[in-house]
Parts: structure tokens; C-alpha cells; sequence
């Protein structure tokens, strides 16, 4: 990454011809090794973290010996450098070189490795100066140890020496002092105290430049230094920030600055790769940087897209494009759309390779052959959701008719494409503007025939067609032919839609009705519920009228008996008995209170608990959320436990973190944690359902299980695909599994993995299915409108109409002796029949024909 800018160039050539020497042996030696590292790199699964890699190597280094494993660990660390930049990684390999100083060429490999770190990391404003300083401590040791001691007297060779030496040192001050580096003015004072002459203009601008620089950037500098990891918001500003100064190399470093701490954000990379490929447009730089890319974020098909791009950019070889291809099928996407477009850009590549003005017969046959196995595999795997236009077949039609005149073959793909697509307008058109490109008017005219006879969603445009191509290429004969096939067409047409309109007006009209009849039913049973009230004047009078006249009661008069004073359910006055009171939760509340609702917002409901469960054990298990102030045990009349209670917090953060523990199994049975609600807000806010019915991606449904399933087995099977986030087993209320499971994985492509790894996979006796989670609509199940009259009139729906109304059940209550009796006396007055529910014509009873009835 060496810097290009050239307000930044302070060393002159003369100044630093050494320098250069050493970088270019240094690149000279690094080429012959790096085709080995990127082989080697490529291998492995996936990038390692910095501190993974430092690590690893030290393990090594205390595994092997000094001499025998140097070239092992040399080969780590140039496998770690390709990983990420860090500098802590620099610092290892250059304090691990000078180790080997004794060595042959020793000192000259570990000014190479300083060299290539401060080109790597030397940018680094925070940690950057690091290496500088320890590259200059090294030179400074270096020419210790030839100065001259006491008394010894310098030689023209020897002092030669020292002033080159020297000049080292002071060119690596002056290298330093124009990049903007933290606590930068330090150096410049100790480049002033070391320097025997006085310093040059020119370097007091460059470094004034670059302490402008450093503060420019002072601000962002100071949000990563405040901010939480991984930091990505600051990072992205910072990297804005850099693109406008237009840098090349300070972009690359703050690019690989935030990579080491987000090397799992694929939209990082895809950024980076697009400013590499785009503007710096280096090979080696772009290839080594979408290498690092698909083998962090694996399971993101645009970085496999645009890596096979760059590969074809850079003209690397098709063995090398191949591979790499074969790499990204087998990475699990989550969406068959991925295949398509990854298959799609290796088929364009296979194109673009061929040329089409000389023989180029094993390039196409190889392209056939991709072409073909990609519409197998989409097939097999996702039907016509990864292509659900059949595009691949309109692409392979068009390369056929188009480059190798094999129009029969096109025909051929086109058929396979309305075979799937018949009743399409627009496939049907799309297939007619192909032979009237490369076809000839035969076959044209055959294709019009067959949509104009085939095509339902739009057969306007499709006979629209057939009239114009008759009317620009045909004879008189064949248009006249034309319009009477497309009349007798359009006819059949009309009438399907006819029907179809006569079908969803009768459709309405149901649908109608059945509204009407519940709104008349429910009017009905609301009107049945009202009761009649009578006047308080009135009921006076009528009992004061009864008790003066000495008349003796008629007999079609029932005389209601008086109870004895004192008994039970006796009356002091007319007015009507007080209505039975709904006791409520509330009254059976250990210690009950009025509801507060204030206290909601702290407060948690807890349900389906065991009944043998205590306070102190519920305190136990929400100990852990905060200070509990309360716990209301919901108990019935014995003061027996229901299995529910409220628990109040001394807080609302720790009601939330209450909230967290539902599902959690206690003895056996899973425990519900619910925000505590008024009752009128529970019943005007509907329930809601307690997990996604969308799709998530990163989610298995697994079904089949055993029931004897529990998490370690989970983990075990489905482990070692990737990381699992979390793990939840279905249950009854009692506890016991419903052979379902649901596992959650960390991101989408290890999902997707372990989809096709461990679907159908043996477990016990069992056979289980693993499948992406994506539920179905949650909706209520709704017969036809016809059944729905039909049982609304027989009173026949669990919640309809019937001879008592909207009732649990419909049983009549009258008894079988007065049943009989009123059956009997209508059989022989009216001949009319009472109904079950005692609905009759018959005229009303009185008291006597009712004592008559009781006395049987």
C-alpha cells in the first residue's frame, strides 16, 4: 500500500535509492511466494480473526524449534498479513525477524519486513507510529554497534559507513513526519534533538501539511475512540471522509481499519470491492481483496458475482473461473433468486469467451452443456422459483437462432417454454417476435395459431397480432381466415367471461345475504335479552285492585304463592331481585386489591404453573429481574392455587427483563410471561401471536422429531453446521414436546447449509424434515357461503340459532309428562303439533290445567 500522493514524496531519489532497492527485492521475493500463500489461503474456509491468527502462531512457535520451523512461521505470518490488516500482526512478524538476525541475509529480511509493514499498516494514524518508531530503534541498534570506541580511530570505510547509516535514520524521520500520525510533534522534537544540522524547509511544509491532515481528522479519530465495537457508523462516515480527500491509499486503510472489526458485514465489502474494482483497478489488490471478501461472507451471492466478474476482468484463466464458480453453488444461498442470477453470470461469462467468427466447437459445446445443467439444477431444487419466466430457455433460443443458425434447436426451447407458460399473452408474443426475427413466416404464422387458441389472460393482444402479421404478410384468404378464427376465438372468450362475472355476482349475492341473516340474528337474540320492564305505578295498582276485590281468583289465573317469612328469597317489596354479581379474579387474589393502573406498566401476568407451586419458589425465579414488591397468587374459593399469578417490580426495566424468562420451563411445564392489562384493554386489543409468521432466513423448522427430543440432541446434530443462536423446542401446556423445533442460526447462509446437510436425516426411528421457516398466513378457517346459511337456518353451528337460541346446546328442558300432556290436548283440539322448543298455537293454560299437570 505504498502512498501515491505527492504532497507526501519528502525523500528524494537520491536520498533513498537504497530504500528502493530493498522494496524491490523485497516485492521480488514476496512474488515468488505469493501464487503458494493465495492457494494456500483460498483452501481455507473462512478468514481468521486477527487475534485467532496471533494465537495460532504463537502456539506454533513454542511447538517448534528455532531453526527447523522459522520458514513455518514465516509462512503463517505471511498468511495472517493477507488476512486482515493489523498492525499487532506486523508487530509479531518484525520482532519474530529480527530474531533470526544471526541468519544469513538477516538484516536485509527484516528491514524487508519493516518496509512491507509500514507499506501495509504505516497509514494507521492511531497505531501507525508503532512500527515507525520500532523500525527506527532497530536502524538506531545497528548504528550503535558500529561506532567507534574510545580511543579507536575511524577509518574513511568505517565513517562511510556510519554516515550511511545515519542517513537511514534520518530518512525514516522524514518518512514519518509526512504521514499524519498521532502524537506526531513528539517525533518532530526528537527529530530536532537528533539531528546535527538544521531542518529543511521543505520538510517543515510536508510535515505542517501532515499536521493538518492529522487534524482534519482528529474528529473521527475521537468517535472510534468513544464509540462501542464494532463501530460500523463511525467507520462509514470516516471512509466518506477519505473518499472526498481522494487518497487512494488512506481509503484502502480505513477500509481495512473497519473490516478487521466488521468482517461480517457483507455490505462492507461490497462497497470495497466496488471502490477497487472501479478506481484503483489493480489485479493483484482487487483479486486478493474479493478472495478475502467470499471467503469472510460466504453465504452473500453478490460477492461471488462480482468476484467471478473481476476474475473475467483480469483475465485469469477459465480453470480459475470454473472453480470459483463451483465454489459459490455450493456456498448455500437462502433464495433460489441467488442461484439464477450466480448461474446467470457464469453463463454470460461462457458466452463471452467464445468467439463466434471461427471454429470455436468445444466452447460451445461446454456452453450447452452449462447452460443446460443450470436449468436442470434450478429445476430440481426450486421449480420455477428461481426463473419463473423461463429465461434461461429465451437466452439459449436467442444464441442458438442468432450465432449458430440452429433454429430448430431454438423451436425446441421455446416449445419447452409455453409448455409451462401456454396460457400467457406475453410469452406467446415474446415467442412470435423471436420467429419474426429469426424465423420465416411458416412458423410464424404456426405460433399465432397456437396463442390465439391457447392464451387466457389476454387474448386480445395475442389476436391483435395475428390480424396485423395476416394483414402486412398474408393473402386475402389467409386474413379472412384470421378474423374468423380470432371471432370464433373471442367469442368462446366473451362467454367464459359471461360466466365467470355470473359466478361472482351469484358470489356477492351470497355473500350478502349471509350478512343480512347475522345481522338479523343478532338483532333478534339482542331483542330476546332486553326485558319488559312495567311501570313501578302500574305493578302498584294492579296488586292494590287484586287485593281489595273479594272476589275469588279466575280460574285461568295462576296465583303466584308467597314463601314464609324468614325463608331465603323472600321479597319485603315489588322491586325486582338484585342480579347474581360475576365475581371477579380479583375477589380470589391472596391479599386482594383494587386494580391499580399504574402498576401495570411494572407488573407481569405468569401463567400455566403448577397448582403445587409456592410464592417463595415464584420470588426465586424472578429474583434474578430486580426487586420484586409484590406477588398476587391467584387462588379459587378453597384458597387452593390456579396456577397463575401477578408478579410487581420495583421497576419497569425489570418487568422487561421478566418478560425475557416466558417459555422457560418450571417443573415440567412451560411458564407464560405476559405484561400485565386491565381486562377492557385485553378485550379490545386482539391477541397476538407470540413469534414471526414470516419468513427468517437464518431459522429452521424442523418436524418429525422424536418425543423424547431434547436441546443437547439439537445441538449436537445441528451444531456443527454453524453457530446457533438459539434453540426452541415446541410444547404442550403440560410440557410435553410436540415433535416440532425451531433452530436459530447466527446469519442466513449457515441456515441454508444445514438445510440441505441435515434434511431427512435419521434420528432414532424417526425421519425428520428440516425446512426454512416461513409459516403460513394465520387466518381463520371459513366454509362456503352456502353451508354457512344453510347451518345459520338449522341451528346447527356450535354458535347459531336454534330452538333456545344462541346456546351451548339446543336440548329442550320442558319436562316429558307435560310434553306429552300438551301434545295430546293439541292432537285432539287443533290437530296442530307443538314444536321442541315449546313454541305453540295452542291458546294459553290456566292455573287450573297447571295444578292438574303437577298433581300427575
Amino acid at each position: 500500500m505504498a502512498d501515491g500522493d505527492p504532497q507526501t514524496e519528502v525523500i528524494t531519489k537520491e536520498e533513498n535509492n537504497d530504500v528502493e532497492m530493498e522494496d524491490k527485492n523485497s516485492e521480488s521475493s514476496g512474488d515468488s511466494d505469493s501464487d503458494e500463500l493465495d492457494e494456500e489461503n483460498e483452501k481455507a474456509i473462512a478468514a481468521l480473526e486477527a487475534q485467532l491468527w496471533l494465537a495460532w502462531i504463537k502456539d506454533e512457535m513454542s511447538l517448534t524449534s528455532e531453526e527447523s520451523g522459522r520458514d513455518h512461521i514465516n509462512a503463517l505470518f505471511e498468511r495472517a498479513v493477507k488476512d486482515y490488516m493489523c498492525v499487532g500482526i506486523w508487530l509479531e512478524y518484525v520482532q519474530y525477524s529480527i530474531g533470526g538476525m544471526a541468519m544469513k541475509d538477516g538484516i536485509s529480511n527484516i528491514r524487508k519486513v519493516f518496509e512491507r509493514s509500514i507499506t501495509a499498516v504505516g497509514l494507521h494514524v492511531t497505531k501507525g507510529a508503532t512500527l515507525w518508531e520500532a523500525y527506527r530503534e532497530f536502524e538506531s541498534i545497528l548504528l550503535a554497534t558500529i561506532q567507534p570506541g574510545a580511543g579507536q580511530i575511524t577509518t574513511a570505510e568505517k565513517q562511510s559507513e556510519i554516515d550511511a547509516q545515519t542517513e537511514k535514520i534520518d530518512a525514516l524521520f522524514r518518512r514519518q513526519l509526512s504521514i499524519p500520525l498521532m502524537d506526531m510533534e513528539s517525533t518532530y522534537e526528537e527529530y530536532e534533538e537528533w539531528s546535527t544540522t538544521p531542518i529543511p524547509d521543505h520538510l517543515k511544509h510536508s510535515y505542517q501539511k501532515a499536521l493538518l491532515k492529522l487534524k482534519n481528522r482528529t474528529q473521527y479519530e475521537d468517535a472510534l475512540l468513544t464509540a462501542e465495537p464494532p463501530r460500523l457508523a463511525e467507520y462509514k462516515s470516516y471512509i466518506e471522509y477519505e473518499k472526498s480527500e481522494g487518497e487512494p491509499t488512506r481509503i484502502q486503510c480505513i477500509y481495512e481499519r473497519s473490516l478487521e472489526e466488521n468482517c461480517l458485514v457483507p455490505e462492507l465489502w461490497l462497497d470495497y470491492t466496488k471502490y477497487v474494482d472501479n478506481q484503483l483497478k489493480i489485479g493483484s489488490v482487487s483479486l486478493n481483496i474479493h478472495t478475502r471478501a467470499v471467503r469472510n461472507c460466504p453465504w452473500t451471492m453478490l460477492l461471488w458475482q462480482h468476484y467471478l466478474q473481476s476474475l473475467e476482468r483480469y483475465k485469469q484463466p477459465h480453470d480459475k473461473v470454473k472453480e470459483t464458480f463451483e465454489k459459490a453453488i455450493n456456498s448455500g444461498f437462502s433464495q433460489g433468486s441467488d442461484f439464477f442470477v450466480l448461474w446467470q453470470t457464469y453463463i454470460d461469462y461462457m458466452r463471452r469467451r467464445i468467439d463466434w467468427h471461427s471454429e470455436n466447437e468445444v466452447e460451445v459445446e461446454e456452453f450447452r452443456l452449462t447452460i443446460r445443467r443450470a436449468i436442470e439444477y434450478l429445476t430440481e431444487y426450486f421449480g420455477l422459483e428461481a426463473d419463473p419466466t423461463c429465461s434461461l430457455h429465451k437466452y439459449w433460443a436467442t444464441i442458438e437462432a442468432k450465432h449458430l443458425k440452429n433454429k430448430q434447436a431454438a423451436r425446441e426451447l421455446w416449445d419447452e417454454v409455453v409448455s409451462v407458460h401456454g396460457k400467457e399473452a406475453q410469452t406467446w408474443l415474446e415467442y412470435i417476435n423471436f420467429e419474426r426475427m429469426y424465423g420465416d413466416n411458416k412458423h410464424c404464422r404456426k405460433v399465432l395459431v397456437r396463442a390465439v387458441q391457447s392464451t387466457s389472460d389476454w387474448p386480445e393482444s395475442v389476436c391483435e397480432a395475428y390480424i396485423n402479421f395476416e394483414r402486412e404478410e398474408g393473402t386475402l384468404e389467409q386474413y379472412e381466415a384470421a378474423v374468423v378464427r380470432v371471432e370464433s376465438q373471442m367469442n368462446r372468450v366473451n362467454e367464459r367471461r359471461n360466466k365467470a362475472a355470473e359466478k361472482e355476482a351469484e358470489l356477492t349475492k351470497q355473500q350478502e345475504e349471509v350478512s343480512e341473516f347475522k345481522r338479523q340474528a343478532k338483532a333478534a337474540k339482542k331483542a330476546e335479552k332486553q326485558p319488559i320492564k312495567r311501570k313501578a305505578d302500574e305493578r302498584t295498582e294492579s296488586v292494590i285492585k287484586r287485593k281489595e276485590s273479594n272476589n275469588p281468583p279466575q280460574e285461568n289465573v295462576f296465583k303466584v304463592p308467597f314463601l314464609p317469612p324468614g325463608m331465603p328469597g323472600r321479597k319485603t317489596d315489588d322491586s325486582p331481585p338484585p342480579k347474581k354479581q360475576k365475581t371477579d379474579e380479583s375477589t380470589m387474589v391472596k391479599g386482594a386489591v383494587s386494580h391499580d393502573p399504574s402498576k401495570d406498566c411494572r407488573t407481569v401476568f405468569v401463567k400455566n404453573l403448577s397448582y403445587n407451586l409456592k410464592e417463595n419458589k415464584i420470588r426465586s425465579i424472578f429474583a434474578e429481574c430486580g426487586e420484586i414488591t409484590e406477588v398476587r397468587m391467584v387462588t379459587n374459593y378453597k384458597q387452593k392455587f390456579k396456577g397463575f399469578c401477578y408478579v410487581e417490580f420495583k421497576d419497569e426495566f425489570a418487568a422487561d427483563k421478566a418478560l425475557k424468562l416466558d417459555r422457560q420451563p418450571i417443573d415440567g411445564r412451560p411458564m407464560f410471561v405476559d405484561p400485565s392489562l386491565d381486562k377492557t384493554k385485553k378485550a379490545s386489543q386482539p391477541e397476538q401471536f407470540q413469534w414471526s409468521t414470516n419468513m427468517e432466513k437464518n431459522k429452521l423448522f424442523i418436524s418429525g422429531l422424536p418425543r423424547s427430543v431434547n436441546r443437547k440432541m439439537l445441538e449436537e446434530l445441528f451444531g456443527k453446521h454453524g453457530d446457533i443462536k438459539d434453540i426452541r423446542i415446541v410444547t404442550y401446556k403440560s410440557g410435553a414436546p410436540k415433535g416440532l423445533a425451531y433452530v436459530e442460526y447466527v446469519n442466513e447462509g449457515e441456515a441454508a447449509k444445514a438445510v440441505l446437510a441435515t434434511d431427512g436425516t435419521q434420528m432414532g426411528e424417526h425421519r425428520i424434515n428440516v425446512a426454512i421457516s416461513n409459516p403460513p398466513p394465520r387466518k381463520p378457517k371459513q366454509g362456503s357461503l352456502v353451508e354457512d346459511i344453510e347451518e345459520l337456518q338449522r341451528g346447527q353451528r356450535g354458535s347459531g340459532f336454534g330452538p333456545r337460541g344462541k346456546g351451548r346446546t339446543q336440548l329442550a328442558f320442558m319436562p316429558r309428562a307435560i310434553k306429552k300432556q300438551q301434545s295430546t290436548a293439541a292432537d285432539v283440539g287443533s290437530g296442530d303439533k307443538m314444536d321442541t322448543g315449546g313454541s305453540s298455537k295452542e291458546p294459553k293454560m290456566s292455573n287450573a290445567d297447571f295444578a292438574k299437570l303437577f298433581s300427575l
